[in-house]
């Protein structure tokens, strides 16, 4: 199964925020935004046990958002891992870039639920003016992943992952944003079974 979508190169998207569950899942995953921001819900889709929903800061769209957080669950092949999916996701990232990297994926735990976390880092979307850094958390169970991605958007880069910053004040807004974006797929997310 190859995974794409606007944020990531498409996942179907789920999500739970402020404690609110969607849906009968083997699994719920609740995310806690960041209070840093005023988030506003811009996309809110199911197909069947499939969903989709993505937040930006108040004001700003799906399409120009600095800042993207989406939960998803999607149907997954029989047998693969958590591990395996974001392996998958790096690999696809690669044809969605100008110039694409990532770092190391970590085996992670909440409870008694294993998952992935991983980073991917992209120059240039193909077709857009942005690059990103989009920092993902992964669970699969039954069937389907469950994804939540703090996804944050820059200016494109020459390579992924290398950026150079006009004002000492940029780089201080990024490297805050950044590591709440980083936090929020390690600490901010809640699983327990349904």
């Amino acid at each position: 199964m190859r995974i794409r979508n606007r944020m990531l190169p498409t996942l179907m998207v789920s999500a739970l925020a402020g404690g609110q569950a969607l849906g009968q899942e083997s699994l719920v995953v609740t995310v806690d935004l960041p209070d840093t921001e005023t988030w506003t819900l811009v996309t809110d889709k199911a197909s069947g046990p499939a969903y989709s929903r993505e937040w930006v800061p108040a004001g700003q769209n799906a399409e120009t958002a600095q800042w993207l957080i989406a939960q998803q669950k999607i149907p997954v092949d029989g047998g693969l891992s958590a591990v395996q999916f974001l392996e998958q996701l790096y690999e696809d990232m690669a044809g969605a870039c100008t110039s694409a990297s990532h770092d190391d994926l970590d085996r992670h735990r909440i409870g008694d639920f294993r998952g992935a976390v991983g980073r991917t880092m992209c120059a240039q979307r193909r077709n857009e003016q942005f690059g990103a850094f989009s920092d993902q958390i992964v669970f699969v169970e039954d069937g389907f992943a469950y994804i939540v991605t703090s996804e944050i958007r820059i200016e494109p880069m020459v390579v992924a992952g290398v950026i150079s910053f006009q004002t000492p004040g940029a780089a201080l807004s990024f490297r805050d944003r950044d590591e709440l974006s980083r936090n929020l797929v390690r600490e901010g997310v809640r699983v327990e079974r349904n």
